[in-house]
């Protein structure tokens, strides 16, 4: 009984981290999983809320579904590689960072392959939504319109790197 007075610290700071870990396994084996979202798509994008967007704003029929549906399966695997790519080339010239010395000519090479990828990128969405919008009847195309006018704000609030909270 001795050796418990002695060390009332050690004897409480192993019953906190005990609760700790049980607490911690409790969240992981309680918690549950999300699904691995489909075809590489980004989550926050899951396909039924982007078909659903596409078929209440613009009425689809079941033929212009089907269609834009393997429209979109097939853009998100021909751009999954090259945005695969892009984070690769942006994480390498970053982690360079972490070296004593690092090579700038390297990071500066880097950022011109993310830079190129960047363009191929953009342009295979640009003719994306350019071949959906032939599947459009007139009738559509004011959705179609309002889509593209969200999809620019969208462009242009991630534009470039984040930035730093200011300076108070």
């Amino acid at each position: 009984m001795d050796y418990f007075t002695k060390h009332k610290f050690l004897v409480a700071a192993i019953v906190v981290l005990i609760v700790v870990n049980l607490a911690t396994v409790g969240i992981i084996l309680f918690t549950p999983q999300r699904p691995a979202p489909p075809n590489g798509m980004r989550p926050g994008m899951p396909p039924p809320q982007g078909m659903k967007f596409f078929e209440d704003e613009f009425r689809l029929t079941e033929d212009q579904k089907a269609t834009f549906n393997r429209l979109r399966e097939e853009h998100f695997a021909k751009v999954k590689d090259i945005i695969d790519n892009m984070r690769a080339a942006k994480n390498d010239a970053y982690m360079m960072l972490m070296q004593d010395n690092p090579d700038k000519n390297k990071a500066d090479s880097l950022f011109e392959v993310s830079g190129k990828l960047q363009i191929q990128l953009d342009k295979m969405t640009f003719e994306h939504f350019a071949k959906l919008k032939t599947y459009c009847t007139k009738d559509q195309l004011p959705a179609y319109n309002k889509l593209l006018q969200g999809l620019t704000q969208k462009f242009n609030e991630h534009d470039g790197p984040p930035h730093p909270a200011p300076m108070q």
